[in-house]
């Protein structure tokens, strides 16, 4: 299946198995971006590396899709404050995922995922993660976490 359609099937199976998640994303722009890993968003815009989604099913593509739509909707990005960007986008995907797969959707099998985050704050597991972890060793810009995307700071 070529990008394209790969792309355009997963929005679909957005919109009709997912409509609040579907209508968010058709209302993203998606931009290639060939210095990422993966994805990643800005809050506004979805960035995408086309090797990438490539190696994607399009279910995995429509649960990526989902878990970046989260960062925005769920507003990832302005919460942040102070705190170590490594640490917090960690943090986002351990929340996100759990949404995500609670609600059904595939993911990557790359993606983080801890059951003992289950029903916890991103706030919440980002002082557990400071909190137990005695070292990190954070990246300046272009950090992927297990694969399912990242996102920098918007305007």
């Amino acid at each position: 299946m070529d990008l394209d359609r790969k792309i355009g099937t997963a929005r679909t199976h957005a919109l009709v198995d997912q409509p609040f998640f579907g209508t968010l994303l058709c209302r993203m722009p998606m931009i290639v971006k060939e210095d990422i890993e993966t994805m990643g968003t800005d809050g506004t815009t979805l960035y995408y590396k086309p090797s990438y989604v490539e190696t994607l099913s399009v279910r995995e593509l429509l649960g990526v899709f989902i878990h970046e739509v989260c960062h925005c909707a769920f507003l990832h990005v302005t919460r942040r404050g102070n705190r170590i960007p490594y640490v917090w986008n960690l943090a986002c995907d351990y929340a996100v995922n759990r949404i995500i797969l609670e609600a059904g959707i595939t993911l990557p099998k790359t993606a983080l995922y801890d059951k003992k985050y289950d029903g916890w704050t991103v706030e919440q597991v980002y002082d557990d993660l400071i909190k137990n972890t005695k070292y990190i060793d954070c990246p300046v810009s272009g950090f992927d976490i297990g694969g399912t995307g990242s996102f920098d700071d918007g305007d």
